[in-house]
């Protein structure tokens, strides 16, 4: 019974919990309050006209005279307060003063019509019931956004009608009395049905709105990180430079996690997520209404201040990012330490363009890391000339004939312990109208432009067909980039090319670099086990320059180290040199892994790396690159002591590729 009775109090009172459904019944209740008081209005003032002759004058003018002014009054308020936007509390109050309202004057009204019963005839008691009932249906459908409201009103209005219609004993009256009861509450039954569709409107439209924001959250931020995503990013660097207030002076930063793919290696996924969560929390510190701070992806983080920077106030901002980053990580695994390198531009004026703001970035950031990692980059004159020639090379690249520009040329690797040839590394070389590219310059921007896997099936089927004319015992040292490792399409092709050439695939020897193993460590393991199932061998080429050397060697199988020249060079001046040398050695020796070393230029380097038990040796001193045709001459000579005895130039340097 209590429970029947709290629903039926219910339907009486203004829902106070939801939000969305206050806000919507208040816009409803200033479109519809001005109607409800304008049709009162009408209908008193016709009733007190019929009435005028028959009923004292306090009855047909004073009394509906107040009542029709203080309906004026609300008509007037709802008509100011229309469009007000209100808070929650208020919304409410004024939804509960509506009920309340609405209760009193329907009272007042009844009261009134009722009070002129008792003058005139017959027909003017008709109309006064006529009144009533069209009144509170008008009504009653203008209140139906606001159940409580309606149901007030129309109990307020029958209860005293019906009461006295059953009072006067009179069974026209109570017939009358009781299909004002059927009609009105048709009525209320409809308004019930429509409030409850209203109801359930609004909350699909609040539950739509927020799928939509979320949606709106998931196109627009990092779902990682919580930061801005690459979107968001170049959408405000785009409003700022080219946007209708064109041209505004805007800095540009880019940074990269150095040793973050290590760490995600190492420890996994999870421990690099929060790593990468860490991260973004702390630079998410730097946000302001001035500065925007976004991930563009995988490890890699952007921010945009307007107006520009100063070069002194943007190289400071990267340095309080860059050391915000540097401070303990303390994750699940164990405690970590990271750095930044960052590339910063500030730019703007007439000829900005937001690609040209962010590539010049991006240049500053490549730079950084390949030369002063963990680092601040400003962007300079001498990048500027680096994009040129980037761009130049870029556009002669996608222009070559590469089957007819593209050539080799051959390093040989010798054997200490036999003094032979042991194998021969090839060398791109490329060469357009005259003009030579250099390899560290093309092969980047192969890479960089997607065409790294052409260049590589021309070199490769080149060096295939030139092996086939060497000795048995001869093997092919062909280098693979960070492309080439991370295309399925480009390791499938060297695949059918060496299945093609007919050339032994275990004389092969495929050399990576250890960057090409950080930037996917799934993918290179998967494209290093399709090339052991070849029978190729492997070798990683600069060992000991990278973060995890050691693990990589330990996780992927390798046959063959290169010992980056980096140690060679100093190993005749220092002695923690030549210790880590040895070292490398005894350890490969260990783990049945032959190791090379690569930019001998000095005897005495040579005689160093043969106390130390090296025993294959690749540089200068011994062989400069060479043509095919020459490295078929040199075959005929190709003993250690021969190669000594050509004394070839001893400070010539070479890239390998």
């Amino acid at each position: 019974m209590l429970t029947h009775l709290r629903a039926f109090a219910d339907l009486y009172s203004v829902p106070i919990n939801d939000r969305a459904l206050a806000q919507a019944q208040v816009k409803e209740m200033a479109r519809r309050m001005p109607l409800v008081y304008l049709i009162t209005c009408i209908s008193a003032a016709g009733l007190s006209f019929t009435h005028y002759d028959v009923a004292p004058v306090w009855l047909t003018l004073a009394l509906p005279l107040i009542l029709v002014l203080a309906c004026i009054a609300r008509l007037r308020y709802w008509l100011m307060d229309k469009g007000r936007i209100y808070t929650h509390r208020a919304a409410i109050a004024r939804l509960r003063a509506s009920v309340r309202l609405g209760s009193v004057l329907g009272f007042a009204f009844v009261i009134w019509c009722l009070s002129l019963y008792r003058y005139g005839d017959a027909v003017l008691h008709t109309y006064i019931a006529f009144f009533i009932v069209v009144t509170v249906v008008g009504v009653v459908c203008c209140l139906l956004y606001l159940r409580a409201a309606a149901l007030a009103v129309a109990t307020s209005v029958l209860v005293p009608f019906f009461g006295h219609y059953l009072l006067t004993q009179e069974a026209v009256h109570f017939a009358m009395a009781v299909n004002t009861i059927v009609v009105v509450s048709a009525v209320v039954y409809v308004m019930l049905t429509y409030y409850n569709d209203f109801s359930q409107l609004i909350s699909s439209n609040v539950k739509t709105a927020k799928l939509s924001d979320e949606n709106l959250k998931l196109a627009n931020h990092d779902s990682l990180t919580g930061l801005p995503n690459r979107r968001v990013f170049f959408d405000v660097l785009k409003r700022w430079v080219e946007g209708e207030q064109n041209h505004t002076p805007v800095t540009v930063g880019l940074l990269d996690i150095d040793g973050f793919k290590p760490i995600n290696d190492v420890y996994g996924h999870i421990v690099g997520d929060q790593l990468l969560m860490e991260i973004g929390r702390r630079l998410c510190d730097f946000t302001s209404d001035r500065l925007t701070v976004a991930r563009l992806g995988g490890d890699e983080f952007g921010f945009l201040a307007t107006p520009a920077l100063s070069d002194e106030d943007a190289h400071a901002l990267g340095e309080k990012i860059g050391n915000a980053i540097a401070d303990p990580i303390q994750l699940a695994a164990s405690c970590v330490r990271v750095t930044a390198s960052i590339g910063i531009i500030s730019g703007g004026g007439d000829s900005a363009e937001a690609n040209q703001l962010f590539e010049k970035a991006d240049h500053a950031l490549y730079f950084a890391k390949q030369n002063q990692r963990g680092r601040i980059v400003m962007f300079s004159e001498e990048h500027e000339n680096a994009i040129r020639q980037r761009s130049f090379v870029e556009t002669e690249l996608k222009n070559a004939d590469l089957d007819k520009e593209l050539t080799l040329a051959f390093q040989p690797i010798y054997d200490q312990e036999t003094g032979r040839i042991s194998a021969v590394e090839a060398l791109a070389r490329w060469s357009r109208d005259g003009v030579q590219f250099t390899p560290d310059v093309f092969i980047c921007q192969a890479e960089r432009c997607g065409i790294m896997g052409k260049l590589t099936s021309v070199l490769l089927r080149k060096a295939l067909r030139a092996a086939r004319a060497w000795p048995s015992d001869v093997g092919l040292s062909f280098n693979l980039s960070a492309a080439d490792i991370g295309s399925h399409q480009t390791m499938a092709h060297i695949t059918d090319l060496v299945l093609r050439s007919r050339f032994p695939a275990e004389r092969i020897t495929f050399e990576i670099t250890e960057t090409s193993i950080v930037q996917d460590f799934g993918r290179a393991e998967a494209a290093l086990s399709k090339l052991k199932e070849l029978g190729s061998n492997i070798a990683m080429d600069d060992f000991g320059t990278g973060f995890s050397s050691l693990s990589y060697l330990q996780r992927l199988p390798f046959d063959r180290v290169k010992l980056d020249r980096s140690f060679v060079s100093e190993i005749e001046n220092d002695d923690k040199t030549r210790r880590i040398v040895r070292s490398i050695v005894r350890l490969a020796h260990e783990l049945d892994i032959s190791v090379v070393a690569e930019g001998i230029e000095t005897e005495g380097q040579r005689r160093l790396l043969l106390d130390m038990d090296c025993q294959l040796l690749q540089g200068f001193l011994l062989s400069r690159p060479i043509t095919g045709a020459d490295l078929l001459k040199h075959f005929r000579g190709s003993t250690l002591d021969a190669a000594l005895a050509l004394d070839a130039p001893k400070s010539a340097t070479t890239i390998n590729t």
